[in-house]
């Protein structure tokens, strides 16, 4: 799903509970562990720390600090096939109901990936580098964590129907031709847009534009920002042994 809405409101609700049960449970659990993920962790295991961090950052236009496959390896130092492997049903080490999906694809919010390692049968250490690297790359924000309030982010699959695009070339110029807004999140060699950086960048959009009314469609802006966008781009479409299952 695109993000806005908390996370797993696309699960079902049986199945969400019990996963933010699981987590609720081990952000309470103290163990030498999680001392070795440094403070940095520890302090976003606070459910009332975290939301209150989320409303201030939200309140003062910050963008959530997000992670896609090959950053979220690099964080535990794997490979990136490792997190599909995390993810596949017959191990599930990494539930599909902890990531938002965006334009097909998984991202996580960094707070949680930072200590996914604490969550595991098997102690896994982050690299606490790895975190400081990406947090400066993304510029100020804030660190989101399961179950904080997102905004509605987008990426190509759904701004191409947010506008009704006639074709993925149609963006892909625009893009490359540095006259479609900056992406606000470049995670595992796709871009990201907060959901309002395309909007406000409508006027300009339209005063370059030959033919295309660069209109935005409000109903699907509307399901953007409830996370209830059920378009192009939000289900993942895995490949494999595990096709036909879902993930």
């Amino acid at each position: 799903m695109c993000a806005r809405a908390r996370w797993g409101m696309r699960t079902a609700p049986a199945e969400a509970e019990a996963v933010r049960s699981s987590w609720r449970k081990t952000a309470a659990h103290d163990s030498s562990g999680v001392a070795e993920q440094g403070e940095r962790c520890a302090h976003y295991s606070s459910v009332g720390t975290r939301e209150a961090i989320a409303k201030d950052g939200a309140m003062h236009g910050l963008k959530p600090y997000l992670v896609g496959h090959q950053e979220f390896a690099a964080l535990y130092r794997v490979e990136p096939q490792m997190i599909g492997q995390w993810l596949a049903p017959s191990r599930r080490i990494l539930d599909p109901a902890t990531a938002i999906v965006v334009s097909g694809v998984r991202y996580w919010p960094l707070g949680f990936a930072t200590r996914f390692g604490t969550t595991t049968a098997r102690f896994r250490q982050v690299d606490v580098r790895v975190t400081e690297h990406l947090t400066a790359e993304q510029g100020k924000g804030w660190m989101a964590d399961l179950g904080d309030e997102l905004p509605a982010i987008v990426g190509q699959q759904e701004v191409m129907e947010l506008f009704h695009l006639p074709s993925q070339g149609t963006l892909a110029t625009r893009i490359a031709a540095g006259t479609f807004p900056k992406e606000d999140w470049l995670l595992s060699g796709s871009r990201l847009w907060l959901l309002e950086t395309v909007i406000e960048a409508v006027p300009a959009l339209r005063a370059t534009a030959r033919s295309l009314p660069w209109e935005v469609d409000e109903t699907v802006a509307a399901t953007l920002r409830s996370g209830t966008y059920s378009g192009p781009g939000s289900v993942v479409l895995t490949r494999g042994r595990h096709a036909r299952k879902s993930l």
